[in-house]
């Protein structure tokens, strides 16, 4: 009796992890509103209450509070309704906030205040982006790039930009771009990688996750993709090691069990993968894949009555998994009429 399998259904994508677009520090607004000094006594008084909110913001965009970082630019704003650094703060807390439209206007005064911020730019390019204006958001990447052809960060937050439009080949060029400026620029490396995995080109995408991984070890998600590379490439006990890894950085993460419970099942380890299946399952109980792939590690085990329990769980999660009832009615009439079987 053979039983279904769907790949070992991995129901997860290629490329399970990429780095988000991300912003220049905070402090290029606050500099850039600090370029024309008061000589009035009244307004330098001003000045230094703008430069306190302006620095209360950045703090709080450091610690990623951006509720807090907006209402500190606002107050900057009511200060000086003419602060750039005060307008583009206020994008990025927005942006933070993911209320895209709002962050998009916010960030076009800045600009309309100060035409050379590139900071503003890069914020309107990732805000664009993410409101689903891709070309319009690759407009914007280019005008920071004309203003500073050296900004890492504007190379790969349009490297992001073009990935997502399936430009796979001009987004790893931005990679290209942004780690010749800065060699040490991880998720640069890393979204490299997956844009060649796209490709299917999986040696020169390990390579890349590689490189990740060498300035960062603690990066979960160069690890996962570079396991799922490997497993593309039938090395699964390579990409068993990389699962495994990412068990162990963020054992919260299912993924990385699931992953690794498939790995194992590739290498016919049954009862580990079970136990890795089991893992994944305390934390999304309700994962189809996982109960279906443990059902195929306990036939194999010959425990069928178990098989079926697993099959059964996946069939409530989605009844019309019709290779989960498949396997369950099969395994069923061997519970019912004992002979050998074989699961392949």
């Amino acid at each position: 009796m053979q039983l279904r399998k769907i790949g070992l259904t991995t129901l997860v994508t290629l490329l399970a992890g990429i780095s988000t677009p991300v912003s220049l520090t905070a402090k290029a607004y606050a500099l850039s509103s600090q370029s024309n000094p008061e000589h009035l006594e009244i307004v330098q008084s001003q000045s230094d209450e703008l430069n306190q909110w302006l620095k209360q913001g950045d703090s709080f965009l450091d610690k990623n509070n951006y509720a807090q970082a907006l209402k500190a630019y606002e107050q900057a704003i009511g200060i000086n309704s003419n602060s750039p650094g005060a307008w583009g703060g206020r994008g990025e807390a927005l942006y933070g906030l993911k209320q895209y439209k709002e962050a998009i206007a916010s960030f076009q005064r800045a600009i309309n205040l100060n035409p050379k911020l590139i900071a503003a730019w890069v914020g309107l390019g990732n805000a664009l982006d993410d409101a689903g204006k891709p070309e319009q958001a690759l407009g914007a990447y280019e005008q920071a790039l004309r203003l500073n052809p050296n900004s890492a960060t504007a190379w790969f937050n349009q490297g992001i930009t073009l990935g997502r439009l399936q430009r796979h080949e001009e987004a790893i060029a931005s990679y290209d771009k942004a780690v010749g400026i800065n060699p040490e620029y991880d998720s640069a490396w890393l979204n490299r990688g997956n844009d060649l995995a796209d490709l299917k080109r999986y040696e020169d995408a390990i390579s890349s996750y590689n490189r990740a991984i060498s300035i960062n070890p603690n990066k979960d998600s160069a690890w996962l993709n570079r396991g799922l590379a490997l497993e593309k490439l039938k090395r699964y006990e390579e990409a068993y090691s990389s699962f495994d890894k990412v068990a162990q950085l963020n054992p919260n993460r299912a993924i990385g069990w699931f992953k690794r419970g498939n790995a194992l099942l590739r290498m016919q380890r049954y009862q580990e993968a079970i136990a890795s299946y089991d893992k994944t399952l305390r934390i999304e109980p309700k994962s189809e894949a996982a109960w279906f792939n443990r059902g195929l590690a306990l036939a194999n085990l010959k425990q069928y009555q178990e098989a079926i329990n697993a099959f059964d769980e996946a069939l409530k999660i989605n009844p019309n998994n019709a290779q989960a009832q498949q396997n369950r009615d099969l395994l069923e009439k061997q519970v019912r009429r004992p002979a050998a079987t074989e699961v392949v």
